[in-house]
Parts: C-alpha cells; sequence; structure tokens
C-alpha cells in the first residue's frame, strides 16, 4: 500500500511540474528535490552520471522544441525534464523495479 502511495505521489508530483509555468517554482522544486535525494542518501556522482546518460535525449527534445516553437517554451520544458529527472531518479533508486510494475498491476485492478 505505501509503494502505491509513493507511486501516485510520484506520477501527481510529475504532473505538476509540467503544468507549472514559472521558472522559480521550478527552481524551488529542483532545490526540494536534491533536498529529497540527499535524504534518501542517493549518491549524487551516480546522479550526475545518469543525467549524463540521457542529456542526449533532454539536447534534442530542446532542439526540436525551438524548431517547433519559440526558444522560451523550450527553454521551459528543458527546464521542466531536468526538474522531472531530479525526482523520479531518487524515486527509481528507493523502488526497484519489481515493486513499481506490482503498484501498477494492483492500481489497474483496483479500478
Amino acid at each position: 500500500m505505501l509503494q502505491a502511495l509513493k507511486l501516485l505521489f510520484m506520477i501527481a508530483y510529475t504532473i505538476i511540474i509540467f503544468l507549472t509555468i514559472s521558472p522559480l517554482i521550478l527552481g524551488v522544486m529542483f532545490f526540494c528535490n536534491l533536498i529529497l535525494a540527499a535524504v534518501l542518501r542517493v549518491k549524487l556522482k551516480q546522479m550526475l552520471w545518469a543525467a549524463y546518460k540521457i542529456s542526449f535525449f533532454i539536447i534534442v527534445s530542446f532542439l526540436v522544441n525551438i524548431l517547433l516553437s519559440d526558444i522560451s517554451t523550450a527553454t521551459l520544458i528543458l527546464i521542466r525534464l531536468i526538474v522531472s529527472f531530479s525526482f523520479v531518479y531518487p524515486y527509481r533508486k528507493t523502488i526497484s523495479p519489481m515493486r513499481t510494475g506490482h503498484c501498477y498491476r494492483n492500481s489497474i485492478y483496483a479500478f
């Protein structure tokens, strides 16, 4: 039950990140995510390495957004992707993929 609540919180928080318009609020969320990672004892070096590995996807999405819209919208989406990564990575490190799968399965059967 606790893992299902964590999963629902992660989904809701990620949705809030992508609905937020203000870069200032996103910056506050980013620093809260870093504090959360420190509290959960996530290794910063591993987190930076994982960010480096997905940076290609983030840069490509930034470039596509520049082509399809203006630079301010593309920058806001770039910030949102970075903030969502800084939240999802500690979640991924604290809950195993098997438990996440069980949470998905149980939430589908609950409805």
